[in-house]
Protein backbone atom coordinates (compact mmCIF):
# COMPACT_ATOMS: atom_id res chain seq x y z
CA UNK A 1 0.00 0.00 0.00
CA UNK A 2 3.03 2.28 -0.26
CA UNK A 3 4.85 4.63 2.09
CA UNK A 4 3.61 5.00 5.69
CA UNK A 5 4.50 7.52 8.39
CA UNK A 6 3.84 6.73 12.06
CA UNK A 7 3.75 8.90 15.21
CA UNK A 8 2.88 8.20 18.85
CA UNK A 9 0.73 10.51 20.97
CA UNK A 10 2.88 11.96 23.82
CA UNK A 11 -0.34 12.74 25.73
CA UNK A 12 -1.75 9.20 25.40
CA UNK A 13 0.67 6.29 25.37
CA UNK A 14 -1.84 3.90 23.77
CA UNK A 15 -2.65 6.13 20.80
CA UNK A 16 -0.85 6.42 17.46
CA UNK A 17 -1.48 7.92 14.04
CA UNK A 18 -0.50 6.50 10.66
CA UNK A 19 -0.41 8.36 7.34
CA UNK A 20 -0.72 6.18 4.22
CA UNK A 21 0.90 7.89 1.26
CA UNK A 22 -0.76 6.25 -1.73
CA UNK A 23 -4.06 5.70 0.07
CA UNK A 24 -4.15 9.41 0.99
CA UNK A 25 -5.36 8.67 4.50
CA UNK A 26 -4.73 9.53 8.14
CA UNK A 27 -5.68 6.70 10.53
CA UNK A 28 -5.86 6.92 14.33
CA UNK A 29 -5.30 3.80 16.45
CA UNK A 30 -5.91 3.21 20.16
CA UNK A 31 -3.97 0.11 21.01
CA UNK A 32 -4.66 -2.36 18.20
CA UNK A 33 -8.06 -0.82 17.34
CA UNK A 34 -8.72 1.69 14.58
CA UNK A 35 -10.80 4.52 16.07
CA UNK A 36 -10.97 6.98 13.17
CA UNK A 37 -9.83 7.52 9.60
CA UNK A 38 -9.62 10.72 7.53
CA UNK A 39 -9.09 11.20 3.82
CA UNK A 40 -6.28 13.57 2.79
CA UNK A 41 -6.49 15.98 -0.12
CA UNK A 42 -2.93 15.18 -1.26
CA UNK A 43 -0.31 12.45 -0.66
CA UNK A 44 0.82 12.64 3.00
CA UNK A 45 4.40 11.90 4.11
CA UNK A 46 4.82 12.72 7.85
CA UNK A 47 2.60 13.28 10.88
CA UNK A 48 2.99 14.45 14.49
CA UNK A 49 0.61 14.81 17.43
CA UNK A 50 0.51 18.27 19.02
CA UNK A 51 1.32 17.60 22.71
CA UNK A 52 -0.58 19.05 25.65
CA UNK A 53 2.24 21.45 26.54
CA UNK A 54 1.78 23.49 23.34
CA UNK A 55 0.04 26.86 23.62
CA UNK A 56 -2.34 26.08 20.79
CA UNK A 57 -3.32 22.73 22.23
CA UNK A 58 -3.91 23.85 25.82
CA UNK A 59 -5.70 27.11 24.96
CA UNK A 60 -8.24 25.32 22.76
CA UNK A 61 -8.71 22.22 24.89
CA UNK A 62 -7.11 20.07 22.22
CA UNK A 63 -4.29 18.49 24.19
CA UNK A 64 -3.24 15.40 22.24
CA UNK A 65 -6.19 15.70 19.84
CA UNK A 66 -4.50 17.76 17.12
CA UNK A 67 -2.37 16.14 14.44
CA UNK A 68 -0.19 18.05 11.98
CA UNK A 69 0.87 16.32 8.78
CA UNK A 70 2.71 17.15 5.58
CA UNK A 71 0.97 16.61 2.24
CA UNK A 72 2.25 18.02 -1.05
CA UNK A 73 3.43 21.58 -0.28
CA UNK A 74 1.17 22.00 2.76
CA UNK A 75 1.28 21.44 6.50
CA UNK A 76 -2.26 20.40 7.43
CA UNK A 77 -3.86 20.53 10.88
CA UNK A 78 -6.37 17.81 11.82
CA UNK A 79 -8.64 17.69 14.87
CA UNK A 80 -9.24 13.98 15.42
CA UNK A 81 -12.29 14.67 17.61
CA UNK A 82 -14.33 15.99 14.67
CA UNK A 83 -15.73 14.25 11.61
CA UNK A 84 -14.42 17.02 9.36
CA UNK A 85 -10.82 16.31 10.30
CA UNK A 86 -8.74 18.97 8.54
CA UNK A 87 -9.07 22.40 10.14
CA UNK A 88 -6.38 24.38 8.33
CA UNK A 89 -3.69 24.09 5.63
CA UNK A 90 -0.49 26.15 5.63
CA UNK A 91 1.41 26.59 2.36
CA UNK A 92 5.05 25.46 2.52
CA UNK A 93 7.00 26.78 -0.46
CA UNK A 94 6.76 25.37 -3.97
CA UNK A 95 7.98 21.80 -3.47
CA UNK A 96 6.77 18.72 -1.66
CA UNK A 97 7.22 18.86 2.11
CA UNK A 98 9.09 15.78 3.37
CA UNK A 99 10.29 16.78 6.86
CA UNK A 100 8.26 17.78 9.92
CA UNK A 101 9.23 18.59 13.51
CA UNK A 102 7.58 20.15 16.56
CA UNK A 103 10.00 22.77 17.92
CA UNK A 104 9.83 24.25 21.42
CA UNK A 105 6.35 24.63 22.90
CA UNK A 106 4.50 26.25 20.02
CA UNK A 107 6.42 25.98 16.74
CA UNK A 108 6.38 23.66 13.72
CA UNK A 109 9.31 23.30 11.32
CA UNK A 110 8.90 21.87 7.84
CA UNK A 111 11.04 21.50 4.73
CA UNK A 112 11.27 19.50 1.54
CA UNK A 113 12.21 19.49 -2.11
CA UNK A 114 12.61 23.28 -2.46
CA UNK A 115 15.44 23.20 0.18
CA UNK A 116 13.72 25.82 2.35
CA UNK A 117 13.09 25.46 6.09
CA UNK A 118 9.85 27.01 7.34
CA UNK A 119 8.88 27.84 10.94
CA UNK A 120 5.20 28.22 11.88
CA UNK A 121 3.64 29.59 15.07
CA UNK A 122 0.96 27.19 16.34
CA UNK A 123 -0.66 29.95 18.42
CA UNK A 124 -1.64 31.90 15.31
CA UNK A 125 -0.95 29.30 12.59
CA UNK A 126 1.21 31.81 10.74
CA UNK A 127 4.73 31.82 9.29
CA UNK A 128 7.47 32.87 11.74
CA UNK A 129 10.59 32.48 9.60
CA UNK A 130 11.85 31.11 6.30
CA UNK A 131 15.42 29.91 5.73
CA UNK A 132 15.96 29.50 2.00
CA UNK A 133 18.45 27.18 0.27
CA UNK A 134 20.01 25.91 3.50
CA UNK A 135 20.96 22.60 1.87
CA UNK A 136 22.40 21.72 -1.53
CA UNK A 137 19.82 19.02 -2.16
CA UNK A 138 16.31 18.20 -0.94
CA UNK A 139 15.48 18.16 2.77
CA UNK A 140 14.37 14.62 3.66
CA UNK A 141 14.17 14.71 7.46
CA UNK A 142 13.92 17.03 10.48
CA UNK A 143 14.35 16.47 14.21
CA UNK A 144 14.11 19.06 17.03
CA UNK A 145 17.02 19.99 19.28
CA UNK A 146 16.68 19.62 23.06
CA UNK A 147 19.37 22.23 23.79
CA UNK A 148 18.33 25.09 21.50
CA UNK A 149 14.64 25.94 21.70
CA UNK A 150 14.31 27.03 18.05
CA UNK A 151 16.83 24.65 16.44
CA UNK A 152 16.26 21.62 14.23
CA UNK A 153 18.54 19.00 12.72
CA UNK A 154 18.18 18.90 8.95
CA UNK A 155 19.02 15.80 6.89
CA UNK A 156 19.42 16.29 3.15
CA UNK A 157 19.49 13.93 0.19
CA UNK A 158 23.31 14.12 -0.20
CA UNK A 159 23.97 12.62 3.30
CA UNK A 160 24.54 16.03 4.96
CA UNK A 161 23.48 16.88 8.51
CA UNK A 162 22.83 20.52 9.55
CA UNK A 163 21.76 22.12 12.80
CA UNK A 164 19.77 25.25 11.97
CA UNK A 165 17.99 27.80 14.12
CA UNK A 166 16.07 30.98 13.41
CA UNK A 167 15.96 34.32 15.19
CA UNK A 168 12.17 34.38 14.95
CA UNK A 169 12.11 37.12 12.35
CA UNK A 170 14.83 39.26 13.96
CA UNK A 171 17.61 38.45 11.51
CA UNK A 172 19.49 36.15 13.91
CA UNK A 173 19.50 33.01 11.78
CA UNK A 174 22.42 30.65 12.41
CA UNK A 175 23.50 27.53 10.60
CA UNK A 176 25.98 24.90 11.75
CA UNK A 177 27.03 22.05 9.48
CA UNK A 178 28.70 18.97 10.92
CA UNK A 179 29.78 18.13 7.36
CA UNK A 180 31.76 21.34 6.82
CA UNK A 181 32.92 21.95 10.42
CA UNK A 182 34.09 18.51 11.50
CA UNK A 183 34.14 16.42 8.34
CA UNK A 184 31.45 13.84 9.18
CA UNK A 185 29.38 12.66 6.25
CA UNK A 186 27.07 9.70 6.05
CA UNK A 187 28.14 6.98 3.64
CA UNK A 188 24.72 6.95 1.95
CA UNK A 189 21.19 8.32 2.19
CA UNK A 190 19.76 8.78 5.69
CA UNK A 191 16.73 6.52 6.28
CA UNK A 192 16.24 7.35 9.96
CA UNK A 193 17.40 10.15 12.27
CA UNK A 194 16.72 10.92 15.94
CA UNK A 195 17.97 13.04 18.83
CA UNK A 196 18.49 12.09 22.47
CA UNK A 197 18.90 14.41 25.46
CA UNK A 198 22.02 13.55 27.47
CA UNK A 199 21.65 15.68 30.64
CA UNK A 200 23.91 18.63 31.45
CA UNK A 201 26.33 19.50 28.64
CA UNK A 202 29.21 20.41 30.97
CA UNK A 203 30.40 23.02 28.52
CA UNK A 204 28.66 26.05 29.98
CA UNK A 205 25.28 27.48 29.18
CA UNK A 206 24.49 29.57 26.16
CA UNK A 207 23.40 33.18 26.18
CA UNK A 208 20.19 33.74 28.09
CA UNK A 209 20.30 30.15 29.32
CA UNK A 210 19.27 28.86 25.89
CA UNK A 211 21.67 25.92 25.93
CA UNK A 212 21.01 24.06 29.16
CA UNK A 213 21.90 20.46 28.39
CA UNK A 214 23.73 18.23 25.96
CA UNK A 215 22.32 15.91 23.35
CA UNK A 216 23.31 13.31 20.80
CA UNK A 217 22.28 12.95 17.17
CA UNK A 218 21.88 9.42 15.85
CA UNK A 219 21.18 8.25 12.33
CA UNK A 220 20.98 5.15 10.16
CA UNK A 221 21.82 5.03 6.44
CA UNK A 222 20.40 2.74 3.77
CA UNK A 223 23.58 0.63 3.84
CA UNK A 224 22.80 -0.29 7.47
CA UNK A 225 25.44 1.88 9.14
CA UNK A 226 24.69 3.61 12.44
CA UNK A 227 26.11 7.05 13.32
CA UNK A 228 26.18 8.88 16.66
CA UNK A 229 27.32 12.50 17.17
CA UNK A 230 27.78 13.22 20.87
CA UNK A 231 27.23 16.79 22.11
CA UNK A 232 25.85 17.58 18.67
CA UNK A 233 24.43 20.88 19.95
CA UNK A 234 27.99 22.27 19.66
CA UNK A 235 27.56 22.41 15.88
CA UNK A 236 26.01 25.86 16.35
CA UNK A 237 28.91 27.02 18.55
CA UNK A 238 31.34 25.92 15.81
CA UNK A 239 29.44 28.13 13.38
CA UNK A 240 29.55 31.12 15.74
CA UNK A 241 33.26 30.79 16.56
CA UNK A 242 34.24 30.77 12.92
CA UNK A 243 32.89 34.27 12.34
Amino acid sequence: SGYHGVALNPSNDTQACVVSHWQQALTIFDGDKQVSRFGCLFLPTQAQFVPERSTESSSHGGGGNLVVLTESNYVSVYDIRTSKGCQKRLAVGNGDSLGLALVGDNMIASGGTDRTLFYFDMRKWSTLARLQNITKYEIIGLRPSFSHRSAVYVASLDHEILLATCGLGKGKERLGSHLTRQGLRGDSRWIGIATKAMGESGGGGGKGGEERRGESFVGVTDTGRFYCIRNSQRMLRCSDSSK
